[in-house]
């Protein structure tokens, strides 16, 4: 046996899945400020001093801080199909204190949490259940009862979040953020996003087709260090379809004619 030639085809087998990784990490995205839903909270016209002043307000007045772009519209007028759409969010990991449901609670003061060295998946799916407004309406507006699986949802995909914990300053910079994340579409990979070390909403955008029955999933894969703990906190992830959607849905697809059929 020609051990020689056999070592040599799994080095090359070896260097060049080695290379394949190395391009794909090569053409990171880098996220950016969402100054859109920035602007829908009013951040940029407030008077508070930080980021963090203006979550805490929550307390005071949540809508004060609401952002449509994330969480979708405060009211039921003239509504259109798109901001029906919602995400769902589910993960790998379990945390009882600080548990998955914190990513979709409209509040910029709870936070998911995990460890640096645990392997996390935060699944991301179109909700079929409540949406927003507490129900579709009538059965006529499901998701299943109304989308195709043909139709594009998004293209390209995009998504906002908050990173880290941002229920203060403090707290913030003691525990961990997530730097780099793997993104994939039905387990398989569509990009890598850095993401930005800012408590501030951010944005990044994926050159992929998004349909209603596909899985993103965001796998965490390396961190901004907390000064006191090894915790990894995300406050927030968009959850409202409606200023992300594609186009074509609401072209297709118009409420108050959905609810006549």
């Amino acid at each position: 046996m020609n051990y020689r030639f056999i070592i040599t085809v799994l080095f090359v087998i070896i260097s060049n899945t080695k290379s394949v990784a190395q391009k794909e990490k090569n053409s990171i995205i880098k996220a950016t400020i969402d100054s859109t839903s920035l602007r829908q909270m009013g951040y940029f016209s407030n008077e508070f001093s930080s980021i963090f002043e203006y979550y805490q307000s929550e307390l005071k007045d949540e809508l004060s801080v609401w952002s449509e772009k994330m969480f979708g519209s405060a009211q039921g007028v003239d509504i259109t199909y798109a901001q029906l759409l919602n995400f769902n969010f589910s993960s790998n990991y379990k945390n009882k204190n600080y548990p998955i449901k914190n990513l979709k609670d409209f509040s910029y003061l709870s936070a998911y949490v995990f460890k640096e060295n645990q392997e996390v998946l935060i699944d991301i799916t179109i909700n079929k259940g409540p949406n927003i407004l507490g129900d579709y309406n009538t059965v006529k507006l499901h998701p299943d009862n109304v989308l195709k699986s043909t139709d594009t949802i998004m293209f390209p995909l995009q998504l906002s979040l908050v990173n880290g914990y941002t229920k203060s300053k403090s707290l913030f910079y003691k525990n961990g953020r997530v730097k780099e994340l793997k993104v994939l579409v039905n387990d398989k990979t569509v990009g890598y996003v850095e993401l930005l070390d800012t408590p501030l909403i951010q944005q990044f955008s994926i050159q992929t087709l998004y349909t209603k029955d596909d899985k993103i999933t965001l796998k965490p894969l390396t961190f901004y260090k907390g000064t006191k703990y090894d915790d990894i906190c995300i406050s927030e992830i968009q959850r409202c379809l409606g200023e992300i959607a594609h186009p074509s849905i609401n072209e297709k697809y118009k409420v108050r004619e959905l609810e006549k059929r």
